[in-house]
């Protein structure tokens, strides 16, 4: 390809994955002479822009008996691969989109080692890699491995999963790890998922060693507790509202808008309010000390009102989670007791000097529950803009705060407002909205009352009802809930 690495050459090596899926492609060494060296180490740049579902994979093996055999070192795929944010479409890199690798083999004092750069073709997205550097090392070059990781987030509730990673500096060619109360307890892979099924502090413990050398850490890096993560977009789709090129509805645009905000009502009784997942679905930076604010405010005759917590987010951060796809979790230095109602989301800031942009997934909703605030300090919700920026449609953010513990205090009419039936009137099936509950058995009674369907077994995400075959008429339908009863009218017409 005609870019290089970082802006600092010209050219690069380029696997297209747009088509033959599941071909390889190889790219493989001279066979290099490593008389009396213990470790290898190899260095180069790659690029990748990961695409939903498509999860392209580059493997590096090693070869000590000239070619005959080769036993895998390196692999990264999908989203563990990308190092830039995901796109739809395929592009050539820019500067920012590079990451470097270093890596090391254990070669066994062979007299000589041979290398493969494989990439397995899923139709996602090219691969670039650039600047490979192979390199022997003497005994005393092989220094002791300073240990470390990163566990992404390291604040869970229990059953999540966190991403952990190694981050050792100097030569760490094995590693050893243990997750004690976790899924699974062991592992000698650099970048994995871990579930925690145990509340209370986790500790982990890493070992890298080179065969010359060994270092070991343990150290708590994951707390569990047992919550909930409030949502009001459920299963909906996500997407990303643009009001034109690189201007988003739920971030940074022309508007200059100050905030997001999402609203958060009747979702029961909790004592404690941590901070919240937010799901950004584009960022860019120019500056990686740049920053945006995750706000908690209080609710105040429906709007926004004071701020009662508030904490500093780096875009560097939410960068890495956008190019994994997966939610930035915000947790407060201390939790704030859970108000009845409250609204969470972000203040935007926008420097002179650059053009950095967050944007937040949004969904169509049946419950507006979205808000912005203009750049005159006015609140507006999206279904009723004060300014026309789209199409007045019910909205929802990707935002879901964490909550602990439930006290499971909910008053009568809980269930109720949580389930919504439409179209109403309707002439052959109803879709059911809820959230926050959940359906353990539906009856449906005519006007004279009597039963007419009975549904006791009831799906996990029940979202429609066939009634074509009920004639015309007013109808009442009981949902019994895991919170109480919800009765709602229905009428039905030929």
């Amino acid at each position: 390809a005609n870019i290089g690495s970082f802006g600092t050459t010209s050219n690069s090596l380029v696997a297209n994955n747009t088509r033959n899926n599941s071909r390889e492609s190889r790219l493989i060494s001279p066979i290099i002479n490593t008389q009396n060296k213990a470790i290898v180490e190899i260095n180069f740049d790659v690029s990748y822009k990961a695409i939903a579902q498509k999860a392209d994979s580059l493997e590096i093996m090693v070869s000590m008996d000239c070619g005959d055999s080769f036993s895998t070192i390196w692999k990264r795929g999908g989203d563990f691969l990308g190092t830039t944010v995901p796109s739809l479409f395929r592009t050539n890199p820019r500067f920012d989109d590079w990451k470097r690798v270093k890596i090391y083999a254990n070669i066994n004092n062979s007299n000589t080692a041979q290398f493969i750069f494989k990439n397995l073709n899923k139709e996602g997205n090219s691969i670039y890699i650039d600047n490979i550097v192979i390199q022997s090392l003497n005994a005393e070059q092989v220094t002791v491995p300073q240990v470390d990781w990163v566990a992404t987030p390291n604040f869970l509730l229990r059953n999540e999963r966190s991403i952990i990673e190694e981050n050792v500096q100097g030569v760490g060619v094995d590693l050893a790890w243990n997750f004690p109360n976790a899924v699974p307890n062991t592992s000698s892979e650099r970048i994995l998922y871990v579930q925690y099924p145990t509340q209370g502090a986790q500790n982990i413990t890493l070992r890298a060693n080179n065969l010359i050398n060994q270092n070991t850490v343990s150290k708590p890096a994951i707390q569990v507790i047992s919550g909930k993560k409030l949502s009001n977009i459920n299963n909906k789709p996500l997407n990303i509202k643009t009001l034109g090129n690189n201007n988003y509805l739920a971030g940074h645009n022309f508007f200059r808008d100050n905030a997001k905000a999402e609203y958060f009502s009747d979702f029961g009784k909790y004592e404690l309010l941590h901070g919240a997942d937010i799901f950004f679905a584009y960022v860019e930076l120019f500056n990686s000390l740049s920053e945006v604010t995750f706000t908690i405010w209080s609710e105040q005759d429906g709007k926004p009102s004071q701020i009662l917590a508030s904490q500093k987010v780096n875009f560097a951060e939410i960068k890495r989670d956008v190019i994994r796809r997966q939610p930035t979790r915000i947790i407060l230095n201390n939790p704030i007791p859970a108000p009845e109602s409250f609204f969470v989301g972000i203040q935007l800031n926008y420097s002179p000097f650059s053009n950095e942009k967050v944007a937040i997934y949004t969904a169509e909703t049946l419950r507006n529950t979205g808000w912005e605030l203009t750049n005159t300090n006015i609140w507006q919700r999206y279904d009723k803009p004060a300014v026309a920026k789209t199409a007045a449609v019910a909205l929802s953010h990707a935002i879901f705060p964490i909550v602990s513990p439930e006290v499971g205090i909910y008053d009568k009419d809980f269930a109720n407002r949580k389930v919504l039936l439409y179209p109403n009137p309707t002439n052959n099936s109803v879709k059911i909205d809820y959230e926050d509950i959940k359906i353990l058995s539906c009856q449906i009674y005519n006007y004279l009352g009597q039963l007419v369907k009975n549904y006791d077994n009831v799906p996990e995400n029940l979202a429609e009802i066939n009634l074509s075959s009920l004639e015309s008429g007013l109808y009442l339908i009981v949902f019994e809930t895991d919170k109480g009863k919800a009765v709602k009218k229905l009428i039905l017409y030929n």
